[in-house]
């Protein structure tokens, strides 16, 4: 790689790229599990995938830094992508000929929090299918974006580690991982309540037993409707 004043020479997302699909084709060959992230269109196409970016860039100290993570994101840089229980982590191509390990640790929702938005998006999702989709009304969209207190992390809830020589909070390669975060969100949403350590079973279960409540009550006799909880794991697929 040529060098200018000691810095590496600028590279486009082009030539990036193309030596990012060889490095890929090598990494995939000593590691046949792992899951590169490819960009196919915009970040961000669904609720979820939006509010995570929106998210991310309403917070000020991460402002600068979070530009430089779509670039390596539309090369290809990241080898290798994961999402469990309060955990982003992979392995991702540098400019040159390094792969840096980047692990991101994400604070689990605050009980309180949880709470008060279980309470206020009771009687207002219908289905699984409809809080997955992000179809549901704004207003239960804000509340579920309140920033601090909503669904979303704070930055302070969220713990990066690269292992790359840029001391940074945030370097280039943890910013790939977070805008990379919203592909997956947009390929499975169910992976958001996943990443915050949110039971879905339990949201759905109540969401829709105050449903069922308050049809019991205006009829004032015990509704046919009602279902066990084994019915609902089988209507929307938890189990």
């Amino acid at each position: 790689m040529a060098y200018y004043n000691r810095f590496p020479a600028y590279q486009t997302i082009d030539e990036l790229k193309e030596k990012n699909i060889k490095k890929k084709k090598t990494y995939l060959k000593k590691h046949p599990e792992a899951s590169p992230i490819v960009l196919e269109g915009k970040l961000g196409k669904t609720w979820w995938g939006k509010s995570w970016n929106q998210n991310l860039e309403r917070y000020a100290d991460y402002e600068n830094r979070l530009g430089r993570g779509k670039k390596y994101i539309k090369a290809e840089a990241i080898l290798d992508f994961h999402i469990e229980k309060g955990r982003i982590y992979g392995e991702i191509a540098g400019s040159g000929r390094k792969i840096y390990n980047v692990d991101i640790s994400i604070d689990p929702m605050n009980e309180q929090d949880w709470q008060h938005i279980q309470k206020n998006c009771g009687r207002r999702i219908d289905s699984l299918e409809q809080l997955l989709s992000g179809q549901f009304p704004n207003e239960l969209k804000d509340i579920f974006f309140i920033k601090d207190h909503g669904l979303f992390p704070s930055s302070s809830q969220i713990h990066i580690y690269c292992d790359c020589p840029d001391y940074a909070r945030l370097c280039k390669h943890a910013s790939a991982f977070l805008y990379a975060t919203s592909i997956a969100l947009d390929q499975n949403p169910a992976l958001f309540f996943q990443l915050r350590g949110i039971s879905m079973d339990a949201f759905i279960n109540k969401a829709l037993g105050e449903n069922l409540d308050e049809l019991m009550k205006k009829s004032k006799q015990k509704s046919k409707r009602i279902l066990e909880n084994e019915d609902l794991d089988a209507l929307f697929h938890l189990s």
